[in-house]
């Protein structure tokens, strides 16, 4: 509140900006975090198109400034299966993640949503953890 009240913009940062996703994804991931979308080529609506050529999609939200609601280039994208999901993922080099390069990975968000498995998966301090020795 302070940031508006002062004139500045509330600056906002999703957790997949900061850490990405390590090790094998399980069976029920089914949630893609994009950046780096072409947004100054495409609309909304035909970034929409393209993700439907991976399969099923539940859901896709497309990240916005809080005060210019400007499109940022980032997305959530949420399929109906994990196949679908693992299509979209499949078709980024693992390797390549330059700035300005359309990259996506499993969402780390929705795994620190899911109770934790024994394995520091779905725990929000280690996902915390995770998220603030990327930031360093």
């Amino acid at each position: 509140r302070r940031a508006v009240d002062s004139g500045h913009s509330p600056e906002v940062i999703y957790v997949d900006e900061l850490a990405r996703t390590k090790g094998k994804p399980l069976s029920q991931d089914r949630e893609v975090y994009l950046h780096d979308l072409p947004w100054h080529d495409y609309s909304e609506q035909e970034l929409r198109e393209w993700l439907t050529a991976f399969g099923t999609v539940e859901e896709a939200l497309f990240l916005r400034h809080p005060t210019t609601q400007e499109f940022t280039g980032g997305a959530y994208v949420r399929f109906k299966t994990h196949e679908d999901a693992a299509t979209l993922v499949a078709t980024f080099p693992k390797e390549d993640d330059q700035p300005g390069t359309l990259h996506g990975g499993w969402s780390l968000s929705e795994q620190m949503q899911r109770p934790g498995d024994g394995a520091g998966r779905g725990s929000a301090g280690a996902a915390a953890a995770a998220a603030s020795g990327a930031a360093r």
